[in-house]
């Protein structure tokens, strides 16, 4: 290499390239410009998202929050209905049972009618709507059975409407039949009509073919019923119709 070049000059190297003479400034090329990284120029965008997120994640928290207020409000209220306490709504009342054999706490359906033996047409929920209710089903009017059985109520009836209840008798039976035994007994209550057993089958009552179990139930004031006996013999559902009631 010839050392005389003047300064400045660029010098030719053995290898036929060129080098910058000595003491000249090193000017970084193209292939040594410093890269940018993922850093540079990207602070602003990472605070940005940041602050996207963390106002995401304030949203759900708010939302899991209300939501656990909401449930624990419903969990208070439905304490406070269990427990007979007052709510903001009034407490609802039981829906009679429609289709389905009744049964104790169920409430008499208010769609069934009856006719008594004079014709006039009645429904339960009429009958119980100022007064308990014991209701007597018989096979058949005017037979030794089913006579004792509403003879024994019948002897009992004013003790019972002391407690608040009346006494109805109920079978399949024809109004004039139904009439012509109560006037033969002298019964201080009327006798229902259920020629179609919708009644009788409800309370679970209905023997097929086309008869009926010896049975009673007592209903509460309101049409809630309070005790149900089914295939009973007479004197028993005298005896046990009269001492649930009074025991009251």
């Amino acid at each position: 290499e010839s050392e005389g070049k003047e300064a400045g000059e660029m010098v030719l190297t053995r290898s036929g390239g060129k080098r910058p003479p000595v003491g000249a400034p090193v000017v970084a090329g193209a292939g040594s410009r410093k890269k940018k990284t993922k850093t540079d120029g990207a602070g602003v965008g990472d605070d940005d998202d940041d602050r996207k997120r963390r106002a995401e994640d304030e949203k759900k928290s708010d939302a899991v929050h209300e939501a656990a207020l909401e449930a624990a409000a419903a969990a208070k209220a439905r304490a406070e209905s269990a427990h007979g306490e007052d709510t903001h709504e009034a407490p609802k009342q039981a829906k009679p049972r429609k289709g389905a054999q009744l049964s104790v706490g169920d409430v008499v359906p208010d769609d069934e009618v009856a006719t008594d033996e004079d014709g006039k047409r009645t429904s339960l929920v009429a009958l119980t709507q100022q007064r308990g209710l014991v209701v007597a089903m018989y096979p058949r009017a005017n037979t030794p059975g089913c006579t004792k059985q509403m003879c024994g109520l019948n002897d009992n009836l004013a003790k019972l409407r002391e407690k608040g209840y009346d006494v109805v008798g109920l079978s399949a039976d024809k109004p004039k039949s139904q009439a012509s035994w109560r006037a033969k007994h002298g019964f201080g209550f009327n006798l229902l009509c259920d020629p179609e057993f919708k009644l009788i089958k409800a309370f679970g009552a209905f023997k097929p073919p086309a008869n009926i179990k010896r049975s009673h139930v007592v209903i509460a004031k309101g049409g809630a019923i309070e005790d149900i006996h089914i295939q009973i013999s007479p004197g028993d559902s005298i005896a046990s119709a009269t001492a649930f009631v009074m025991s009251k």
